[in-house]
């Protein structure tokens, strides 16, 4: 396992660190596929600096952006009453409300932040398969500032 990765679930449940896991590996066993089947597209993003190892990392951070940071800060948009107004309780140890909100939007905006200092866009880290993140790396010349938004 990546040491980034290892960073980043440090302290995650089995479920979710088996989540992320599963989505890296799937991800590079794509990426084995494109180099020997679309070798065009994959010399394209290794023409603009992302060599396979690069992709790995970036595996790493798009996999935990969409398996815990997404739906975490999903579950911190403010609803317009419960919620916000009266605190929901989930189990004994969750409490969806403001406070908790607000954290986790933080959270939400710093792995963002982090990233955008990586120069790694959002649309990196939304992109869904590797064959989409390729399409998107290729399409540099077409990333503006708006890109690293991280609001």
């Amino acid at each position: 396992m990546h040491p980034i990765l290892n960073s980043l679930m440090k302290g995650l449940e089995r479920d979710e660190r088996l989540s992320v896991t599963r989505r890296v590996e799937a991800m590079e066993s794509e990426l084995k596929h494109l180099i020997e089947n679309k070798k065009n597209e994959i010399s394209l993003a290794k023409r603009f600096g992302w060599s396979p190892e690069k992709l790995q990392i970036l595996f790493c951070l798009n996999s935990f952006y969409q398996r815990i940071i997404v739906p975490l800060w999903s579950s911190a948009i403010n609803p317009t009453q419960i919620g916000s107004e009266i605190p929901i309780h989930y189990g004994k140890t969750i409490v969806f409300d403001k406070k908790r909100n607000a954290k986790v939007d933080r959270m939400g905006l710093q792995f963002l932040k982090i990233c955008s200092a990586a120069q790694i866009p959002r649309k990196f880290l939304e992109a869904q398969r590797t064959s989409d993140l390729i399409y998107i790396i290729n399409q540099q010349p077409n990333i503006t500032d708006a890109d690293f938004d991280t609001e």
